[in-house]
């Protein structure tokens, strides 16, 4: 057989033989690949219910080993099994595993059987729960089994994989941002944000601003007519998160904590230098680069004249140590219940200057007020900042004059993944990055280097600063009525300071420019909710109505200032900038949203079901005319 214009290859038993036609202007010699590995027989196959729908995520692994793979959105899986008598197990959450044996075959069609636990459990939905056989809409629930052995420092890491139909996107490793993009179902409006509603205990919030411990189960609605109830916010799905709550007549204390270690997976491998100026005489047709300067480069001799700088190398050079530590107490009677947790989380990034640390508080009290009423208060709060490392320089030449110093003030300012990694990625081996007497090399678009930003007092902090309170009473005049009244207050301070300091680079570079950027943004969200709800059970006729009024509020402030020419890097605050050139800028803004909303149930003896959602929005966003809105699905 013949392989390219010269070359052929014969398969002998266990090996390949290749061999060229010795008239061709480079002959090699035969060679002999021995250890072909003979194809192994992968099993393939598709997983559905009983009524064929597939079970996307579905999980298969062989029997007794971690050999296994999870089905595709169609529930396809292809799995290589170590020997023909392997035995696979399938699972999925809601449905009995199966135990499928191999012998021999290489095609499987599997159905799965929803278990009769499943069907009995309890699913929380929009403003209640329900026993997952009555739910109508395209539900999925995960529990804090499926979460706390994920070490993980953002919840929406967390539910990964683990729900079909959600998909989340992380875009970023980051310490501090590395929450992922949550979408259900894919991108519900082109064009749009594909963010779901996240409701934490009710109430809308951020789910990577909670603590992965506290959290009891994580539930999300996924079509129109489970998710209706919330009207418009809606559209892209809802993420029901509901915390944990204290035990009767149980006294516990748990301490969970992990410590990890973060790297870089994979790093492109680049050139050397003497090797990029090869290259380089070849690519541009000149000599810019002689024997004898190639000859130094690669002797490595002198690198101060003649460096080899790994910039990507230098950059990701750290291996970051993240750390978690929750400790909870939780306990109670029959009257009163406490769930109490304190948690520290600690992330170092990869990259020198980059970290992350968040320490949180929550308290949930439970307690029965006389026969009728039910009072649920939740307080919570957490504390974060978020650090990296800034980029300086003024694309080429440094500040020579006092004339130029604030002409390129805007354009100077970097950012960490725009300019120090894409540089680090782009600058030859041949730049110098810093010599042995400390002067630091001039990159090719740019007053300094990667080498010399992450050494310079550049810095950015974003602090943040989050506390809430969250009150249910609940009155059960009878055992088929319910009337609860929710209140909600967040409050958030959001905080960031980047500082772009002065450098010295070498005798005849320095960057004389520093300037800060400074902004303020304050948060406070306040919602109150009035919910009836009446259910009744008549022989085999199962009733439900819920009725609801709800108010929500938020008010925003933002403050930013600017400075530049910072008379000394230690002391970094607006007042110690000069006037010249100063900036300032503010604004309030507020919405308002009010909202009507029913929802009518029936089942007729757990096997016809129907249900009718109406909710009425009106939003500060739209003008008088238009302000409301009815939303009326019908299943």
């Amino acid at each position: 057989m013949v392989f390219g214009n010269s070359v052929t290859y014969t398969l002998l038993k266990n090996q390949i033989v290749l061999k060229n036609d010795p008239s061709y202007k480079v002959p090699i010699e035969t060679v002999v690949l021995d250890n072909l590995v003979e194809d192994q027989q992968f099993v393939t196959g598709v997983i559905t219910d009983e009524m064929g729908v597939p079970l996307a995520g579905a999980n298969v692994v062989e029997k007794g080993t971690t050999n296994g793979v999870t089905a595709d959105f169609d529930g396809n899986f292809s799995l290589e099994p170590s020997s023909d008598d392997a035995i696979l197990v399938v699972s999925y959450i809601g449905f009995a595993t199966k135990e499928i044996p191999v012998d021999g075959q290489t095609t499987l069609t599997i159905k799965l059987v929803e278990s009769a636990a499943g069907l009995d459990e309890v699913v929380v939905v929009g403003f209640g729960t329900q026993k997952k056989v009555n739910v109508i809409g395209s539900v999925s629930q995960v529990s804090s089994k499926d979460i706390e052995n994920r070490p993980v420092t953002q919840v929406s890491q967390a539910i990964t994989g683990q729900m079909p139909g959600v998909t989340v996107v992380q875009r970023s490793g980051r310490p501090g941002q590395s929450g992922g993009n949550i979408s259900v179902r894919g991108v519900g409006s082109f064009g749009a944000t594909p963010d779901a509603l996240v409701l934490i205990d009710g109430i809308a919030g951020s789910m990577n601003d909670i603590n992965p411990d506290d959290i009891k189960s994580i539930s999300v609605l996924k079509d129109a007519s489970s998710a209706a109830i919330y009207g418009a916010r809606s559209a892209n799905g809802v993420i029901l998160i509901t915390t944990k709550n204290g035990a009767d007549n149980k006294f516990s204390i748990n301490y969970n904590s992990y410590v990890g270690f973060n790297a870089a997976t994979e790093l492109p491998e680049f050139v050397n230098s003497w090797e990029y100026a090869e290259m380089y005489n070849i690519a541009s047709g000149s000599n810019s680069f002689s024997a004898d300067d190639i000859s130094k480069y690669k002797s490595e001799s002198d690198l101060d004249n003649y460096p080899n700088t790994k910039f990507l190398d230098d950059l990701f050079s750290k291996n970051g140590v993240q750390t978690s530590h929750t400790l909870t107490l939780s306990g109670g009677d029959e009257k009163n219940k406490y769930y109490v947790s304190v948690g520290i989380l600690e992330q170092d990034g990869i990259v020198p200057k980059n970290s992350f640390s968040r320490y949180n508080f929550r308290m949930n009290l439970t307690n029965k007020l006389g026969d009728k009423f039910n009072l649920n208060t939740r307080f919570f709060g957490s504390v974060e900042k978020r650090e990296e490392p800034q980029v300086t320089g003024n694309k080429g030449q440094g500040y020579r004059s006092e004339a130029n110093r604030a002409t390129d003030a805007a354009n100077n300012a970097g950012s960490f993944v725009g300019d120090l990694v894409s540089n680090a990625v782009r600058y030859p081996a041949v730049v110098l990055g810093q010599d042995s007497q400390g002067n630091f090399g001039i990159g090719p678009e740019s007053g300094g280097t990667p080498v010399a930003w992450l050494a310079s007092e550049s810095y950015l902090e974003n602090p943040k600063t989050k506390a809430g309170v969250n009150v249910k009473l609940d009155y059960k005049p009878t055992d088929d009525l319910t009337f609860s009244a929710i209140g909600g207050y967040n409050f958030t301070l959001n905080e960031e300071r980047s500082y772009y300091a002065s450098q010295r680079l070498n005798e005849d570079i320095y960057l004389g420019q520093s300037y800060l950027n400074q902004y303020s943004n304050k948060e406070i969200y306040k919602t109150l909710q009035f919910t009836g709800e009446w259910s009744k059970e008549v022989g085999v006729h199962d009733f439900s109505l819920l009725g609801g009024y709800s108010f929500e509020n938020e008010e925003f402030s933002f403050f930013n200032g600017y400075r530049q020419d910072f008379a000394s890097n230690d002391y970094t605050v607006l007042d110690l900038g000069s006037a010249e050139n100063q900036q300032s800028a503010g604004f309030d803004s507020e919405w308002a949203l009010q909202s009507f909303f029913s929802r009518l149930k029936y089942s007729f003896d757990e096997r016809y079901l129907f249900e009718a959602t109406l909710r009425y929005d009106g939003s500060s966003r739209f003008p008088k005319n238009n302000k409301y809105a009815v939303f009326l699905p019908l299943r």
